[in-house]
């Protein structure tokens, strides 16, 4: 194994439990406009793609078109919910404390909402200076731009970065990056995360640094 120099965490899912409520609330505006998407379906096959990805595979699979309207109802409704009842994923700030490199985070998330859900929780002065959006990129993941983006800017060779992630669209970007990746099981099963090419998987924050040490000594 290469020498470890860079850490990038993935943010929704990873440093902020944000996915369950920003879930609940595009499904529950859909299902205004008729359409009807099971949780589990919506997770599956949604979870971790950029808004752009997200519209057209909603055309793919249910012939549906996003209302223009729509992004400015979510948005709107999302803030709202992230500002009432965010929190940062459980022990994840001694998990970024503990670590004895450089690290960053590397999101499909506007820049706009990333500062607002670290600001709402512990983390925005542990990353300030250090966030990277596939706003800064050409193609948001599965393309690996924002991890090659995030690394180059970071003076780090992709073989020397280690990538923490939540979902298989986040690992196939990272595993695309040709960048190691320990995939967190908060939101997908670690078979998911393993077939999409994760080396590790873990379920607790507090086992991260232990992973970290075991791998890369």
């Amino acid at each position: 194994m290469k020498a470890l120099k860079l850490v990038i965490f993935d943010c929704d899912g990873v440093l902020v439990d944000s996915e369950p409520i920003t879930n609940q609330i595009f499904l529950d505006i859909l299902q205004g406009y008729g359409l009807s998407i099971p949780h589990e379906e919506f997770v599956a096959k949604y979870v971790g793609s950029g808004m752009s990805v997200v519209k057209a595979l909603l055309y793919q699979h249910h012939n549906f078109t996003l209302p223009d309207d729509f992004f400015k109802s979510f948005n709107a409704m999302s803030i709202e919910a992230l500002e009432r009842d965010l929190k940062a994923v459980k022990n994840v700030e001694k998990a970024i404390d503990d670590l004895n490199v450089p690290f960053c985070l590397a999101s499909n998330s506007s820049p706009e909402k990333v500062r607002l859900m670290l600001k709402k929780t512990t983390l925005f002065n542990r990353f300030d200076g250090k966030i990277f959006t596939s706003s800064l990129v050409a193609a948001p993941k599965p393309a690996p731009d924002i991890y090659l983006h995030a690394a180059k800017a970071n003076g780090v060779s992709p073989e020397n970065v280690l990538v923490i992630e939540d979902t298989h669209i986040g690992v196939t970007a990272a595993v695309a990056a040709g960048m190691n990746v320990f995939g967190y099981t908060g939101t997908f099963p670690a078979e998911k995360l393993i077939n999409a090419g994760a080396s590790k998987t873990f379920g607790d924050m507090n086992d991260l640094k232990g992973l970290i040490e075991k791998t890369y000594g």
